[in-house]
């Protein structure tokens, strides 16, 4: 719904981020709250979204 609405306004830049990382058995390691390099690690990711050819409400 949302990346619908954001193609039909036009080309978006889209950026998807969290605060850090967790843990999933990571050297033994469960969870977010341990000093780990995994948790350390901020997901981060970045993409154009172009927009629709054409007029999605004719």
């Amino acid at each position: 719904m949302l990346i619908g609405a954001l193609r039909a306004r036009g080309p978006s830049l889209v950026v998807l981020c969290a605060d850090h990382g967790t843990c999933f058995g990571d050297d033994g390691y469960w969870g977010h709250r341990v000093a780990h390099p995994a948790v350390w690690t901020v997901p981060y990711a970045e993409l154009l979204l172009p927009g629709l050819d054409h007029d999605p409400h004719p």
